[in-house]
């Protein structure tokens, strides 16, 4: 047996070698016509969005988003082993056709749409796919607003489940199918208070839809997909709301009265930072170009630290009171000017020479009638000044409601040792 298989070994060698060539060009020249697997492509759906724009949903949407087909591919053997079979290889549904058909459903329809496949090659073709069709279920959409409630979770011992917290936003808005709304028995937050950490007052919590035999909902829109809630745990405080202004008013107009609402908030955050807080301030509000009575939405600033436990949103709506003005002179007499004066050297004095000013003032009729001169307080400087006579600016003292249209208002002194 040795001796048959070394005879003439390096010939037999060689006819080995030309038979694995000779079968190598065989196969490539014949190339022969075989088959493939793609498994798992996904669908893409078509039509989705004519379908809602019908006040339409699908129903199981999660199945269909997550469905997928594995297709046979045929073609020459060389062709498939050089393409990413995957890349030329897609599959759809197409929901356009049934738009009009349930445009006006008021119940659950249900239609056996076929799946379309394609592929991105001449010379390869599909030989067989499943599945080729999938039963989708349409039904009219509808909205309703459910109340936010709260459930803690966590150690039943730990001392955070005391704490009442603060939902901020009340109440969510869900749209879906009819029948999936229907059965929705409450929307809530969980607050885990294992994950509460000392000093972190508001949390980001994410909003669970819940059906009346206690699964969770997922194919419902929500108006917020996250809900944000105060843990009340440092020093608290209520403080003012303060409005701020920038830019003047036209010519000719006066703000009369500001209205915050609300006037005041409840803060939360650590003693100290609390202790320092005496107001809240209010996003600027440009006055520029307001001829008339304005109503704002103005955002709280809330210094850094710093949490509102008020069940509001954010921000204060803020009324101005703009009236165009009214003018009306008035004479003072100087002898009964409450006048304070500043500056004067000790070995000098001073003589008012002038009987009367006459000081034009600006507001709201109502705020011009109700003018009184003993509340006006006139400041006259005469700092640096040395025997002689002089005309004086004054400063004057008003109600923020009024403004002297005739400035500078001056006064004529005598000073003298």
């Amino acid at each position: 047996m040795k001796k048959f298989i070394l005879e003439n070994l390096p010939w037999k060698l060689l006819s080995f070698v030309i038979a694995i060539l000779v079968w190598i060009m065989v196969i490539n020249i014949q190339n022969p016509v075989t088959t493939t697997d793609i498994n798992n492509i996904k669908v893409d759906i078509i039509g989705l969005e004519q379908i809602e724009q019908s006040d339409q949903v699908v129903k199981d949407m999660d199945k269909i988003y997550n469905l997928s087909v594995d297709i046979k591919i045929k073609g020459q053997r060389l062709t498939l082993e050089n393409i990413g079979a995957k890349d030329i290889a897609s599959a759809y549904i197409n929901l356009t056709p049934y738009v009009l058909d349930v445009a006006h459903n008021t119940d659950i329809t249900e239609h056996l749409i076929p799946i379309e496949v394609s592929l991105d090659s001449d010379n390869i073709v599909v030989d067989n796919y499943n599945p080729k069709s999938i039963y989708v279920s349409f039904e009219a959409k509808t909205t309703r607003v459910f109340p936010v409630k709260y459930t803690m979770s966590g150690s039943v011992d730990s001392e955070y489940r005391s704490i009442e917290p603060v939902i901020r936003t009340v109440a969510v808005e869900l749209s879906g199918a009819k029948s999936t709304i229907e059965n929705i028995a409450e929307i809530l937050v969980d607050i885990n208070v294992d994950n509460i950490v000392k000093d972190i007052f508001v949390y980001d919590l994410p909003l669970l839809v819940y059906d009346k035999d206690g699964n969770l909902v997922s194919d419902v829109e929500k108006s917020t997909n996250n809900i944000q809630v105060i843990l009340p745990m440092g020093a608290q405080k209520t403080v003012p709301l303060q409005a701020r202004f920038s830019g003047t008013l036209p010519s000719g107009y006066v703000q009369t009265n500001t209205i915050i609402t609300p006037s005041e908030i409840t803060i939360i955050g650590n003693a100290e930072s609390i202790n320092e807080i005496d107001e809240i301030q209010l996003d600027y509000i440009s006055v520029a170009n307001l001829i008339e009575n304005t109503t704002r939405q103005v955002d709280f600033i809330l210094p850094d630290g710093i949490e509102y436990i008020d069940k509001i949103d954010s921000n204060a709506v803020v009324t101005l009171e703009i009236q165009k003005i009214n003018t009306h002179d008035f004479k003072i007499n100087t002898n009964t000017l409450n006048l304070d004066v500043i500056g004067l050297r000790s070995d000098l004095s001073y003589e008012i020479i002038q009987p009367q000013l006459l000081i034009t003032l600006g507001g709201a009729s109502e705020t011009l009638l109700g003018f009184d001169e003993n509340n006006m307080v006139a400041t006259l400087d005469l700092t640096s000044f040395k025997e002689g006579s002089y005309s004086l600016p004054l400063k004057i003292e008003l109600n923020e409601e009024l403004k002297i249209i005739n400035n500078p208002i001056t006064l004529d002194v005598i000073i003298k040792e």
